[in-house]
């Protein structure tokens, strides 16, 4: 199930059907393969701007996570986490090991 997001005027978030031959079948009888739809709060934007921004090649500016969160950083870097040359130049980027640990990295960046 995709999910795709558009942020103005009101941040709607939607998803479609998770499995490919139903994706197909709704798309072969003229219907939209959506399966839901929710508009995220503040915090649930917050989440997900980490959450995507960190995943990628450029990175999340340091300065898009919330001050609390900020002072995970090092620790993240010195596991391995996060690319330590992209952290100095202020950005933050998911090593591999950090891929498979994503959702982590991101519970920590918003605590």
């Amino acid at each position: 199930g995709a999910h795709s997001s558009l942020g103005t005027p009101v941040p709607v978030r939607w998803w479609n059907v998770k499995h490919p031959q139903a994706y197909a079948a709704r798309l072969a009888a003229g219907q939209s393969p959506e399966a839901g739809r929710d508009e995220p709060d503040c915090a649930g934007q917050t989440v997900e701007r980490i959450m995507l921004g960190i995943r990628l090649a450029e990175g999340l500016p340091v300065g898009d996570v919330p001050p609390e969160g900020r002072n995970a950083i090092g620790r993240l870097v010195d596991d391995g986490l996060l690319d330590r040359a992209a952290a100095a130049r202020g950005r933050l980027v998911l090593t591999l090991r950090g891929r498979m640990l994503g959702d982590v990295v991101t519970r920590e960046l918003i605590a």
